[in-house]
């Protein structure tokens, strides 16, 4: 059996007319089109830009929903303390302060059942570790107040429950 009609690409091409060997080397890829388009939408760097910044806004905005949610649902005061509050105001005594019942860097959810409303002074003491809260923001939760002895241990000083 003869294998004539096997050739090599070097055979063939050698075979093809100038014209028809720059034709055939000069066919773009499959996909090539829709890469070439997709690629030609990625230059629009202002587009891209305007979109991840419309992304963030939207993001800011249900954030900041989520926010005026809790602070009605605490009725406007302090989960903590019970101290009347302010959603938006220049008064940073005044100004309700949103947090996290387990931190978002521990996995907390942004769910309004994670959150409550506290005061600055409340907020300030979760963070410095002096208070710890625990429970659900839509229905009991439960604080206690430490204080930090000088070896750097925490003693605890009262406990008490904020309910809906």
């Amino acid at each position: 059996m003869s294998l004539d009609f096997l050739k090599t690409r070097e055979e063939i091409e050698a075979e093809l007319t100038p014209e028809e060997l720059r034709q055939r080397t000069a066919k773009p890829a499959p996909g090539a089109a829709r890469l070439k388009r997709q690629t030609d939408k990625l230059k629009d760097k202002g587009a891209i830009e305007k979109s991840i910044t419309a992304v963030e806004a939207e993001a800011r905005r249900a954030d900041r929903e989520i926010r005026f949610f809790c602070f009605l649902r605490d009725h406007r005061k302090c989960r903590a303390f019970g101290i009347l509050l302010k959603f938006d105001t220049d008064n940073l005594k005044k100004k309700s302060e949103n947090h996290h019942i387990v931190l978002k860097s521990a996995g907390g959810s942004d769910d309004p059942e994670n959150r409550i409303t506290l005061s600055p002074k409340a907020h300030q003491m979760r963070h410095a570790e002096t208070l710890d809260v625990e429970g659900n923001g839509n229905g009991t939760v439960t604080f206690t107040e430490y204080e930090f002895n000088t070896d750097g241990s925490r003693r605890f000083i009262r406990s008490w429950e904020s309910t809906l």
